[in-house]
């Protein structure tokens, strides 16, 4: 009998702190609206900070998005930290790349042209590809049994 009174007692005691608990939440999101704060999550909240730019050209690189996006190759391990799932060195079309917007000065597309100015043209007029860095090679003198003409 004892064991049921003590019980009871400690069921009332955890309803009275989870009504507490309850008033105090109500508190908080009270003081929000009243702030004029926004219902946003923190999950909501960091993708806010954040451009998203998708990788549309070939030969895009960390270091070319964020000369465009920041006006600085330098910028390109802000935006490594910001995309950790990302290998820099392996950056493909159809990627989608975070860019911190407070080290952002253009939110313009990047084009194509803008990528291409970083990668040397071919040789305009030559069909022929450029010239190896090697040497060709000759035929190679073969070595073996001499011949003898006098049999």
């Amino acid at each position: 009998m004892l064991g049921v009174a003590i019980m009871s007692a400690g069921c009332a005691a955890i309803s009275e702190q989870v009504e507490k608990v309850e008033e105090w939440g109500k508190g908080l999101q009270k003081e929000d609206e009243e702030k004029g704060s926004s219902s946003k999550g923190p999950e909501e909240a960091k993708q806010s900070a954040f451009y998203v730019h998708t990788v549309r050209w070939p030969g895009e690189s960390l270091s070319i998005i964020s000369k465009w996006y920041t006006g600085s190759l330098d910028q390109w391990t802000r935006i490594a930290k910001a995309n950790p799932s990302v290998d820099p060195k392996r950056i493909h079309v159809g990627m989608k790349i975070r860019v911190p917007k407070e080290i952002m000065t253009n939110t313009k597309p990047m084009p194509q042209d803008f990528v291409a100015s970083f990668y040397p043209e071919p040789a305009k007029g030559s069909d022929k590809p450029p010239p190896s860095a090697k040497p060709e090679a000759k035929e190679p003198t073969l070595i073996g049994p001499k011949s003898y003409s006098d049999q």
